[in-house]
Protein backbone atom coordinates (compact mmCIF):
# COMPACT_ATOMS: atom_id res chain seq x y z
CA UNK A 1 0.00 0.00 0.00
CA UNK A 2 2.61 2.37 0.50
CA UNK A 3 4.66 1.54 -2.50
CA UNK A 4 1.15 2.64 -4.22
CA UNK A 5 1.36 5.34 -2.57
CA UNK A 6 4.12 6.61 -3.51
CA UNK A 7 3.49 6.23 -7.06
CA UNK A 8 0.54 8.19 -6.96
CA UNK A 9 2.94 10.68 -5.45
CA UNK A 10 5.28 10.48 -8.18
CA UNK A 11 2.91 10.40 -11.10
CA UNK A 12 1.10 13.65 -9.35
CA UNK A 13 1.98 16.65 -11.51
CA UNK A 14 4.73 19.23 -9.84
CA UNK A 15 2.68 22.20 -9.14
CA UNK A 16 0.30 19.71 -7.55
CA UNK A 17 2.63 18.41 -5.47
CA UNK A 18 4.04 22.11 -4.18
CA UNK A 19 0.45 23.08 -3.74
CA UNK A 20 0.04 20.04 -1.23
CA UNK A 21 3.19 20.27 0.93
CA UNK A 22 2.34 24.37 0.65
CA UNK A 23 -0.59 23.84 2.21
CA UNK A 24 0.12 21.39 4.76
CA UNK A 25 3.11 23.63 6.09
CA UNK A 26 0.44 26.84 6.67
CA UNK A 27 -1.85 24.62 8.28
CA UNK A 28 0.97 23.44 10.58
CA UNK A 29 2.23 27.04 11.01
CA UNK A 30 -0.92 28.89 11.63
CA UNK A 31 -2.11 25.83 14.42
CA UNK A 32 0.95 25.80 16.13
CA UNK A 33 1.19 29.93 16.57
CA UNK A 34 -2.95 30.12 17.21
CA UNK A 35 -2.43 27.47 19.96
CA UNK A 36 0.94 28.82 21.56
CA UNK A 37 0.06 32.69 21.39
CA UNK A 38 -2.41 34.11 18.81
CA UNK A 39 -5.69 32.08 20.84
CA UNK A 40 -4.77 32.50 24.46
CA UNK A 41 -3.67 36.49 23.60
CA UNK A 42 -6.83 37.49 22.35
CA UNK A 43 -4.68 39.48 20.06
CA UNK A 44 -6.64 38.93 17.01
CA UNK A 45 -9.88 37.41 18.46
CA UNK A 46 -10.47 40.09 20.57
CA UNK A 47 -10.58 42.78 18.58
CA UNK A 48 -12.08 41.05 15.86
CA UNK A 49 -14.72 39.90 18.12
CA UNK A 50 -15.23 43.20 18.87
CA UNK A 51 -15.92 45.06 15.38
CA UNK A 52 -18.20 41.80 14.75
CA UNK A 53 -19.94 42.71 17.32
CA UNK A 54 -20.48 46.54 16.71
CA UNK A 55 -21.56 46.49 13.40
CA UNK A 56 -23.72 43.85 13.72
CA UNK A 57 -25.59 46.13 16.20
CA UNK A 58 -25.20 48.62 14.12
CA UNK A 59 -26.42 46.76 10.68
CA UNK A 60 -29.20 45.71 12.73
CA UNK A 61 -30.16 48.54 13.99
CA UNK A 62 -30.26 50.27 10.81
CA UNK A 63 -32.47 48.07 9.18
CA UNK A 64 -35.14 47.99 11.73
CA UNK A 65 -34.91 51.42 11.62
CA UNK A 66 -34.51 51.77 15.73
CA UNK A 67 -31.98 51.66 18.51
CA UNK A 68 -33.24 48.56 19.66
CA UNK A 69 -30.33 46.52 19.33
CA UNK A 70 -27.49 46.66 22.10
CA UNK A 71 -23.99 44.64 22.01
CA UNK A 72 -21.55 44.21 24.96
CA UNK A 73 -18.44 42.37 25.55
CA UNK A 74 -19.67 39.77 28.56
CA UNK A 75 -17.02 37.72 29.92
CA UNK A 76 -18.20 33.56 29.56
CA UNK A 77 -17.15 30.38 31.65
CA UNK A 78 -15.10 28.34 30.69
CA UNK A 79 -16.82 25.18 30.96
CA UNK A 80 -19.52 26.81 28.96
CA UNK A 81 -16.98 27.12 25.83
CA UNK A 82 -14.05 24.38 26.68
CA UNK A 83 -13.09 24.90 23.09
CA UNK A 84 -12.45 28.42 22.73
CA UNK A 85 -9.24 29.73 23.48
CA UNK A 86 -7.90 33.03 24.74
CA UNK A 87 -9.91 35.77 26.85
CA UNK A 88 -13.23 34.58 27.87
CA UNK A 89 -14.98 37.67 26.20
CA UNK A 90 -17.78 37.09 23.45
CA UNK A 91 -19.83 40.06 22.01
CA UNK A 92 -23.28 39.91 23.44
CA UNK A 93 -25.87 41.55 20.88
CA UNK A 94 -29.36 42.59 23.22
CA UNK A 95 -32.85 43.62 21.71
CA UNK A 96 -35.16 45.31 23.82
CA UNK A 97 -33.01 43.93 26.84
CA UNK A 98 -33.18 40.18 25.43
CA UNK A 99 -30.31 38.20 24.39
CA UNK A 100 -30.60 37.43 20.76
CA UNK A 101 -27.20 36.62 19.92
CA UNK A 102 -23.33 35.58 21.12
CA UNK A 103 -20.77 36.25 18.79
CA UNK A 104 -17.65 34.52 19.60
CA UNK A 105 -14.32 34.10 18.85
CA UNK A 106 -15.38 31.39 16.67
CA UNK A 107 -17.88 33.13 14.51
CA UNK A 108 -15.67 36.51 13.99
CA UNK A 109 -14.45 35.10 10.43
CA UNK A 110 -10.57 34.99 11.27
CA UNK A 111 -10.37 31.05 10.51
CA UNK A 112 -12.25 31.87 7.19
CA UNK A 113 -9.67 34.42 6.71
CA UNK A 114 -7.08 32.09 6.84
CA UNK A 115 -8.02 29.28 4.79
CA UNK A 116 -9.13 32.08 1.97
CA UNK A 117 -5.76 33.67 2.46
CA UNK A 118 -3.68 30.27 2.61
CA UNK A 119 -5.18 29.29 -0.57
CA UNK A 120 -4.39 32.17 -2.33
CA UNK A 121 -0.60 31.96 -0.67
CA UNK A 122 0.18 28.34 -2.21
CA UNK A 123 -0.88 29.10 -5.87
CA UNK A 124 1.80 30.66 -8.41
CA UNK A 125 0.93 34.09 -9.04
CA UNK A 126 1.94 37.20 -8.94
CA UNK A 127 2.45 39.53 -5.55
CA UNK A 128 -0.17 42.06 -7.35
CA UNK A 129 -2.45 39.78 -8.45
CA UNK A 130 -2.82 37.83 -5.01
CA UNK A 131 -2.33 41.60 -2.75
CA UNK A 132 -5.45 42.41 -5.28
CA UNK A 133 -7.67 39.11 -4.39
CA UNK A 134 -6.56 38.69 -0.64
CA UNK A 135 -7.70 42.34 0.17
CA UNK A 136 -10.89 42.48 -2.08
CA UNK A 137 -11.41 39.09 -0.38
CA UNK A 138 -11.15 39.21 3.28
CA UNK A 139 -13.30 42.31 2.90
CA UNK A 140 -16.07 40.77 1.27
CA UNK A 141 -16.11 37.77 3.49
CA UNK A 142 -15.79 40.05 6.82
CA UNK A 143 -18.75 42.31 5.38
CA UNK A 144 -20.79 38.92 4.89
CA UNK A 145 -20.01 37.75 8.18
CA UNK A 146 -21.29 40.52 9.64
CA UNK A 147 -24.54 40.32 7.39
CA UNK A 148 -25.09 37.04 8.53
CA UNK A 149 -24.58 37.70 12.02
CA UNK A 150 -26.98 40.04 11.23
CA UNK A 151 -29.36 37.97 10.04
CA UNK A 152 -29.14 35.43 12.74
CA UNK A 153 -29.80 38.14 15.13
CA UNK A 154 -33.22 39.24 12.90
CA UNK A 155 -34.48 35.49 12.88
CA UNK A 156 -33.30 34.99 16.79
CA UNK A 157 -35.84 38.19 17.78
CA UNK A 158 -38.81 37.58 15.07
CA UNK A 159 -38.32 33.83 13.45
CA UNK A 160 -36.40 31.45 16.24
CA UNK A 161 -37.16 28.79 14.67
CA UNK A 162 -35.49 29.36 11.35
CA UNK A 163 -32.51 30.38 13.41
CA UNK A 164 -30.88 26.48 13.77
CA UNK A 165 -31.29 26.29 9.83
CA UNK A 166 -29.73 29.77 8.79
CA UNK A 167 -26.67 29.28 11.39
CA UNK A 168 -25.48 25.79 10.20
CA UNK A 169 -26.36 25.09 6.58
CA UNK A 170 -27.91 28.58 4.80
CA UNK A 171 -25.45 31.37 5.69
CA UNK A 172 -22.51 28.59 5.55
CA UNK A 173 -23.56 27.69 2.17
CA UNK A 174 -23.75 31.73 1.12
CA UNK A 175 -20.28 32.12 2.76
CA UNK A 176 -18.18 29.33 1.04
CA UNK A 177 -19.41 30.10 -1.97
CA UNK A 178 -18.68 33.53 -2.35
CA UNK A 179 -15.21 32.00 -1.42
CA UNK A 180 -15.29 29.37 -3.86
CA UNK A 181 -16.22 32.60 -6.53
CA UNK A 182 -13.35 34.15 -5.83
CA UNK A 183 -10.86 31.43 -5.73
CA UNK A 184 -11.97 30.70 -8.70
CA UNK A 185 -11.57 34.24 -10.41
CA UNK A 186 -7.83 34.45 -8.71
CA UNK A 187 -7.04 30.79 -10.92
CA UNK A 188 -8.79 31.98 -13.92
CA UNK A 189 -5.53 32.98 -15.44
CA UNK A 190 -3.22 31.15 -13.43
CA UNK A 191 -1.05 28.75 -15.05
CA UNK A 192 -1.65 26.39 -12.16
CA UNK A 193 -5.00 26.04 -14.02
CA UNK A 194 -3.96 25.59 -17.22
CA UNK A 195 -1.50 22.83 -16.23
CA UNK A 196 -4.37 20.86 -14.57
CA UNK A 197 -6.62 21.41 -17.63
CA UNK A 198 -3.38 20.23 -19.44
CA UNK A 199 -3.44 16.99 -17.64
CA UNK A 200 -6.88 15.61 -18.04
Amino acid sequence: MFKSYTAWWKETPKAIRIFLFKGLLLLVVWKAVYVLYLGPSGVLDKPLTTLVGRQTTTVLNAFTSGTNYSNVLERFSADDEPDQLGEPLNAVIYCKGRQVLTVANACNGLELFVLYIGFLICMPASFLRILFFLVSGVLAIHILNVMRCAGLGWLSSYHPGLLNFAHHYLFKIILYSVILIFWLLFTKQNPFRFELKGRK
